[in-house]
């Protein structure tokens, strides 16, 4: 499985204009869609890469309403750590990978740089709480920014990747689980194993994982 994203190192340098546009494309491609209504906190999107620095464990957020956007972990633990902090044991496990996000926030949050990049390159947003505002942090280090083309191309896939799923969903082509707000069980996720196929559409296998207290395997 794989997140569209070719090489086995993330260069950590600025994202260009072609691919900040990109990445701005498929963020209101998100936000227009609205994949929440179908996904939420125990639907983890699943992208495994024959990298482990490229693997990656995405959620949907928003179904609640709290947060709109899109976080990830990335690497060969990724899956487990999420699975460890929407459990309550974020402990060293979750310290130990790199996280993304894509959130919604006010335009105060966005760096004076990229604002004038989006301006120079005529992007423009309706409401000053509704900027995309991204956030990546490594292990041990504060928050900062996603840090080159490959990270924000990964970034790109996973959220084209969440419209689309969602979009399956909806259409009836994909059968998961939604979990309600007072569903008692709070130990079952419902995985989507993403896979990019050669022309460039996705692949999905819904599945079921039931955790323990050491995260267990699947059902």
């Amino acid at each position: 499985m794989d997140s569209g994203t070719q090489g086995t190192n993330l260069h950590r340098t600025r994202v260009t204009d072609p691919n900040l546009l990109e990445l701005h494309g498929a963020y209101r491609e998100f936000m227009r869609t609205r994949p929440w209504r179908e996904l939420n906190g125990r639907n983890l999107l699943l992208f495994n890469n024959p990298d482990p620095e490229l693997q990656a464990c995405c959620v949907v957020m928003g179904h609640w309403g709290v947060e709109h956007g899109l976080s990830a972990y990335t690497g060969g633990l990724a899956t487990d750590a999420f699975i460890r902090l929407a459990l309550g044991d974020d402990g060293e496990q979750t310290q130990r990978v790199r996280s993304i996000a894509a959130t919604t926030g006010h335009r105060s949050m966005v760096s004076g740089d990229e604002l004038r990049r989006m301006h120079r390159l005529g992007i423009r947003y309706r409401g000053k709480n509704n900027y995309p505002v991204w956030f990546a942090r490594d292990p041990g280090k504060a928050t900062t920014k996603p840090t080159g083309d490959e990270e924000a191309a990964m970034l790109v896939g996973w959220l084209r990747a969440a419209v689309d799923a969602a979009l399956e969903i909806g259409a009836g082509n994909l059968r998961t689980v939604t979990m309600g707000l007072l569903d008692s069980d709070d130990r079952s996720f419902y995985p989507i194993e993403c896979v990019r196929l050669p022309d460039g559409s996705w692949r999905y296998t819904a599945t079921t994982l039931i955790t323990t207290k050491q995260t267990g395997g699947r059902a």
